[in-house]
């Protein structure tokens, strides 16, 4: 004999709703990027202040001139915003391998914040400073690149 549909739809939803109260509401892949929004938001309101600090003046004599807004946009906003941006990649950066380091160390079982989280309780003094150096390193190895990408990609002195 085949289950009532109705009382096989109760049993399946009681089901889902325990399971609901013991899962996150969002799925595992989420739980990764999650920590990048603010990440972005840093990036995106560094360069929303860089296209600010173009001068009004220099607007109005493109405008003066016949520009176009997609070329005030490209000749002029978007190459004053680049050394914004690039402040707020680095800076970026920084808050992310702290975040993702917290992360390892509070909920990780593998990772270089666990390591520092395994050799202090093993009381390995170099086995700490060892990851640590790891992540010095890493950080100024990002942050110089971050740097010579943003000397190569924006001119010294804007055009005009």
């Amino acid at each position: 004999m085949l289950p009532h549909p109705t009382r096989e739809m109760r049993r399946h939803r009681r089901h889902h709703a325990a399971c609901r109260a013991v899962r996150p509401p969002f799925p595992r892949r989420c739980a990764r990027t999650r920590p990048c929004c603010p990440l972005f938001f840093l990036v995106l309101f560094s360069t929303i202040d860089g296209i600010r600090d173009v001068d009004p003046d220099l607007i109005e004599s493109l405008e003066i001139m016949g520009a176009s807004r997609f070329e005030i946009a490209t000749k002029l906003n978007i190459p004053a915003a680049k050394p914004w941006t690039f402040t707020g990649m680095r800076i970026s950066v920084r808050y992310a391998t702290t975040a993702a380091i917290l992360g390892e160390v509070i909920a990780a079982n593998r990772g270089i914040g666990f390591l520092i989280e395994y050799n202090s309780g093993q009381f390995n003094a170099a086995g700490v400073f060892a990851a640590v150096l790891i992540l010095v390193l890493v950080g100024v190895v990002v942050t110089e690149l971050l740097t010579r990408l943003e000397r190569g990609s924006a001119p010294a002195v804007l055009p005009f």
